[in-house]
């Protein structure tokens, strides 16, 4: 969405990309998401091992979708959890920072 830009005195104005931006469906959309409380969705990442591949290829932090607390490495595979928020991998770094996961570097990939 544009910014509302302010001269500092008489608060926010309406510039030409707001006017542009507030056609009959963008408002439409705005009032639903008041109305439903639509959240913002983070985006997905996969998350590759540096240094880490296989005869199938390189290796990305997976996730059974029945066992999610089960982590493990793997090649891209659409049976299991590969996608995850950075929200979500950093909890999943924390809890098994103990067990290892902390000592490998990992790139991060668009989903």
């Amino acid at each position: 969405m544009p910014d509302i830009e302010s001269d500092g005195v008489s608060g926010p104005t309406v510039g030409p990309e707001l006017i542009n931006w507030a056609t009959a469906e963008n408002q439409k959309r705005l009032a639903q998401a008041f109305i439903t409380g639509w959240e913002i969705e983070e985006p997905r990442y996969r998350y590759r091992f540096r240094g880490l591949e296989s005869a199938n290829g390189n290796q990305y932090l997976s996730c059974e979708f029945t066992n999610p607390n089960r982590m493990f490495a793997s090649a891209l595979n659409k049976r299991i959890v590969q996608e995850f928020t950075e929200s979500e991998f950093l909890k999943i770094i924390k809890k098994n920072q103990n067990g290892g996961w902390g000592l490998f570097m990992f790139i991060r990939e668009e989903a």
